[in-house]
């Protein structure tokens, strides 16, 4: 049965309590923790853009008797995070050499999972089925697959396995062993995305690869970021002696795990030797060893909530044109161009108003067959400005502006979100221009 099948099902069998919207609750708790007004005012603000354009609505359901947060997304929210899906998996599998996708299942076999039991299925006594345990952890799937990927390689070291997967977990809500948890933005959600990667190293060089995946996966995230010096790593002090490092964020409220990198030796590959009574070393050189397991994880939820934060600006507007009334702050979310929803927004200013939508759509279909996510909703109602306050506050890097002069001249403004600064530009050159300012990194 297929993700897609399976997780509606799953959700209908919840008892959902109240619908409300992700400001309501994570803004009140977030707030309430917080010591610095800043602060408070800073996320209030984030809370309520994300809630206008509908980025983020939240559910309250129960689960097992526990209390939980379900998320669904608007077409923005829904496109971050299939733009930082795309990105994670183009660093993280295709770029890679010897990397194997593979797809997990929402339920687990082993009912000792820390995820969640539920009863499934028809009324009817002979159809039920008992006891369903919801997986929480893509982990052991990844090694579950490990046998057959290391007869693609060959048994030759090293290669690696990522997967992307549903988990779910009833969240502890406010408190953890008694203090209070400093981010529940999209976190403590009933279901989660993760995205984990499983690095097979040679046991000589596991020290070395897992400073370089730490590395890596931290240059990753400061690539996409405006304020790169945000994303810090910290060692982590396991129970079992694992060596473990996250990677945090600094969010207006606090310090908050956004990945976690561990080497966790040959721990597992021995025990899964010793379940399947079949050998799983693998070749180094000449010599057969047991592989190191180094693992990345974090999620969709985390990597949203982190570059939500990031994204968001509040700046003034100041004019020397007294004429201009001074319009204060705007709110504007400064997503790097591979990130953000929409790479730029057809806005059209004019009297010829039919001639300048069929300019426009033929425009707006060459930037997407360019590869170019646009969004052109011909919207007359809106004035010019508000339309780039729309577009500041949904992160769109540039607007594209058609007029009357358009027709006659062949001139269009782009408008640039993060400057404000305007250049007019031909219209036979602006699809090569915008295409060069959002070129991969």
């Amino acid at each position: 049965m297929s993700n897609e099948m399976f997780i509606p099902e799953v959700l209908s069998c919840l008892n959902c309590v109240r619908y409300i919207l992700l400001s309501d609750v994570d803004g009140a708790y977030i707030a309430s923790r917080m010591g610095s007004e800043a602060a408070a005012g800073c996320i209030s603000k984030l809370l309520e853009l994300l809630r206008i354009h509908r980025f983020v609505m939240s559910k309250i359901c129960t689960a097992n008797g526990t209390e939980a947060h379900m998320y669904s997304y608007g077409t923005p929210g829904a496109l971050l995070r299939k733009n930082i899906l795309r990105e994670w998996w183009n660093h993280m599998v295709s770029s890679e050499e010897n990397t194997f996708p593979v797809e997990a299942s929402v339920v687990s076999p082993d009912m000792t999972d820390s995820g969640i039991s539920l009863t499934l299925g028809p009324r009817e006594e002979n159809c039920k089925i008992s006891g369903v345990c919801l997986t929480s952890s893509l982990s052991k799937d990844l090694l579950d697959h490990y046998p057959h990927s290391l007869q693609q390689v060959n048994k030759r070291l090293p290669f690696a396995q990522a997967a992307v997967g549903t988990c779910f977990q009833y969240s502890r809500p406010e408190f953890e062993d008694n203090r209070p948890s400093p981010h529940r933005l999209l976190s403590h959600g009933l279901c989660r995305t993760h995205l984990v990667h499983h690095f097979y190293s040679p046991p000589g060089s596991a020290s070395q690869n897992y400073d370089h995946w730490l590395s890596l996966r931290l240059r990753w995230w400061r690539q996409f970021s405006s304020k790169p010096s945000h994303f810090v790593t910290s060692n982590i002090d396991a129970p079992d002696g694992k060596t473990t490092s996250s990677i945090d964020y600094m969010f207006p409220w606090g310090q908050s795990t956004i990945e976690t990198v561990c080497n966790h030796g040959d721990h597992d590959i021995k025990q899964l030797e010793e379940q399947s009574g079949l050998s799983h070393q693998a070749r180094v050189s000449r010599k057969m060893v047991y592989p190191h397991v180094i693992e990345c994880q974090t999620s969709l939820e985390d990597a949203m909530a982190a570059f939500l934060a990031d994204a968001f600006q509040e700046k003034q507007i100041f004019s020397t044109n007294k004429n201009i009334k001074q319009n204060g702050a705007r709110m504007v979310l400064q997503f790097h161009p591979h990130l953000a929803p929409y790479n730029v927004s057809m806005v059209n200013t004019g009297s010829k108003s039919r001639e300048l939508r069929l300019v426009t759509s033929h425009w707006s279909q060459e930037l997407r067959e360019a590869g170019m996510r646009v969004l052109d909703t011909a919207d007359v109602s809106l004035t010019q400005e508000a339309q780039f306050r729309r577009n500041d506050e949904l992160g769109i890097p540039y607007t594209v502006v058609l007029n009357d002069q358009t027709l006659d001249t062949g001139a269009i403004t782009m408008r640039h979100r993060d400057t404000m600064l305007k250049e007019q530009v031909h219209i036979a050159k602006f699809k090569d221009r915008l295409v060069r300012y959002t070129s991969p990194v």
